[in-house]
This record gives structure tokens, sequence and C-alpha cells, in this order.
């Protein structure tokens, strides 16, 4: 549901298609491609209406027993501002969400900061995401909002995925340590767009090894990235086969 109130809020403010579900969202682009400046780029009038718009219903959702639902159609507002180049607007949303996806929310931004090599604010809000992790109380195995502690654990991956993306592998594995297989997918991808010429074949004999004995959580992460590879080296025949 989540992506799918995503796609729509895309679809209506872009005024146009696009890929839905697992394609890697356009500020993710090859790092090949030149990157835009990190300040919110200039909308349509309609788009910045829409935008607003699309959070204040989301936000005019009760808490009770709505939290989970208005809080996910929040998280989908901030990725869709960032799909438009818009991290300032994407800070101001992320701000309001009451639950652990503000700091989800928080990881993202950083991402698109670190993507877009403005790494002050990437840190900034590595920082904001890590402490809002911290402050996640766990009790009795469950969260503040009476979640299991895997929510914690989705922010972290999303934290390794940026120091991944910096180069940062020392980090990168501390904050990925522990996560469930099935919360990894973003960090494959991560290290699929990074990946070099000459690492490439070790990571498919990686990949090959991983779809021979693994179950569906550990493929779908490297599917994910082999999604990312062939579009990464699409240039070179050999490699795409």
């Amino acid at each position: 549901m989540r992506t799918t109130f995503r796609n729509a809020l895309l679809l209506v403010v872009s005024g146009g298609p696009f890929l839905c579900g697992a394609a890697a969202p356009s500020w993710a682009g090859s790092p090949d491609t030149e990157s835009p400046e990190t300040g919110d780029q200039s909308l349509e009038s309609f788009q910045d209406d829409m935008l607003d718009l699309a959070f204040q219903i989301s936000s005019a959702l009760p808490l009770q027993p709505h939290v989970k639902t208005r809080c996910r159609y929040q998280e989908s507002a901030v990725a869709t501002c960032l799909e438009l180049h818009q991290p300032e607007r994407a800070h101001q949303y992320a701000n309001k969400i009451v639950n652990w996806r503000r700091g989800s929310a928080y990881a993202d931004i950083a991402y698109y900061y670190a993507r877009n090599d403005d790494l002050e604010q990437a840190e900034v809000f590595l920082k904001k995401a890590h402490e809002y992790a911290s402050s996640m109380k766990i009790a009795l195995g469950k969260d503040e909002d009476g979640e299991q502690p895997w929510r914690r654990g989705r922010i972290l991956v999303k934290i390794a995925r940026t120091y991944a993306w910096l180069g940062d592998g020392k980090k990168a594995a501390e904050y990925a340590a522990g996560a469930e297989q099935a919360d990894t997918q973003e960090l494959e991808v991560a290290a699929a767009l990074k990946l070099d010429s000459e690492a490439f074949d070790a990571q498919v004999v990686a990949i090959d090894k991983v779809l021979e004995r693994g179950g569906f959580d550990e493929i779908r992460p490297v599917l994910a990235a082999c999604v990312e590879l062939y579009d990464r080296f699409y240039e070179d025949a050999d490699k795409r086969a």
C-alpha cells in the first residue's frame, strides 16, 4: 500500500508515467550522471500544492487507531519529495512523523545528500537517524509503538547503506550487523551502484552462490542488486549478458 500511495502521488505531481516497485529512485541513478543541486529544486505551482495536500491528507488521519497508516503515508510523501529533489521539504515533513518512520526518513534524506555529494548535510542526517534509532526504547521485545525491534534495525540498515555509498565499509558493517536478511536489499543496491568494473566478476560469482543456496529473504536483495548491475554495465555487452 505504501508503494501504491507513493507511486500515485508521484504520478500526479510529475504529470507523467514512471516505473513502479523495485526501481531505484531517480535521484539514486548511475554515479556517472550529473548530480542535481542539493537545495530544493523549483517546481510548478501545482506540484507544490499537490505535495502539501498529500502530506496534509496523510497527517489528517487520527493517531488512534491509524498511527501506522498515517506514518506510512507521511513517509511516502517524504520519499516523493526526494524523487522531486526537495530534500528541505522532505526534512520538514519527516519532523512531523511520530513513529519509527521518522528515523527511516532521516536516513533516506542522508542517502539523498550523500548521492548528491553534499557530505556535510549527509552527516547531519546520519546523526539524526542514528540518534532517533538509539532513542527507541526496547522493552520485552517491543519498541515504543508496541512493534518488534526490527524497525530500529531497518533504520540502521539505511544508515549502513549511506556509509557503504561513502566508501566507509567499516561503519557500514557495524550498522548492518545483526540486521535481518530481508532488510538488506537497499544496502545491496547501494553496493551495486558503487561497484567498479574490476570487481564485477567477483560480485556476480557471489550473487550466483546466494541464488544457489539462499531462501527468499536472501535471494530478494541480490536480485535487486542484479537489476542495478544490469543498468550500470548495460553498455558492456559481455557484462550485460
